[in-house]
């Protein structure tokens, strides 16, 4: 439970995902109080990467490097956080309990999330355990706006903390992409050179 969770103090995962454009790679890295460094590579190579050190960050996309605009390093610091969602009400999320909906033929707890930036997204909880297993945010704005569902599933213990080992993200591509887990890593050796911004 919630001790559990307090224990750990950085997690790594990396997973996969087959498609008609090679196999995707996610890498994620999250280090408190607030460090934060994703990959995503296509075929093996990285076609982006975002660094946050708490304070400021860095993307790098097919090579370039470049300072993270305002926009994407406040979605960070909001979302890149281990285990947000015991933190939500202390960072100043308002959450709203809308109802029960079904999602995969299971009962789950509907909850409107506002950030303090003021961007919303819509969580959804199993009834039976409260394991989250969806997320839906709307980015951009009229004609551009796209609508991004994650499915989170197979859950399993790591370290006493019940991590999900399946997800699958729709809405970025013309297909959804589904994701496998290949490492998760727990309070592992995180090199704080990693952090650093160009």
């Amino acid at each position: 439970g919630k001790d559990e969770l307090a224990k750990v103090n950085s997690l790594k995962t990396s997973m996969s995902s087959d498609s008609p454009m090679g196999k995707f790679e996610i890498m994620a890295l999250l280090k408190k109080p607030g460090n934060f460094l994703t990959t995503l590579s296509v075929g093996g190579n990285v076609m982006q990467k975002m660094v946050y050190n708490g304070e400021k960050g860095a993307m790098e996309q097919m090579g370039q490097k470049m300072p993270m605009d305002a926009e994407t390093a406040t979605s960070v610091k909001e979302d890149g956080v281990l285990f947000a969602e015991l933190s939500y009400l202390e960072r100043g999320f308002t959450a709203t309990l809308v109802g029960i909906e079904t999602i995969e033929g299971k009962k789950a707890y509907q909850i409107d999330l506002t950030s303090p930036s003021g961007r919303k997204k819509t969580l959804y909880y199993l009834t039976e355990n409260s394991l989250k297993v969806r997320e839906v945010e709307v980015q951009g704005e009229g004609e551009q706006a796209t609508t991004i569902t994650t499915d989170y599933g197979d859950y399993k213990k790591v370290n006493g903390v019940l991590v999900p080992h399946e997800m699958t993200l729709a809405g970025l591509l013309p297909m959804p992409l589904k994701f496998k887990m290949d490492v998760v890593e727990l309070n592992g050796t995180v090199d704080a050179a990693l952090f650093q911004l160009p």
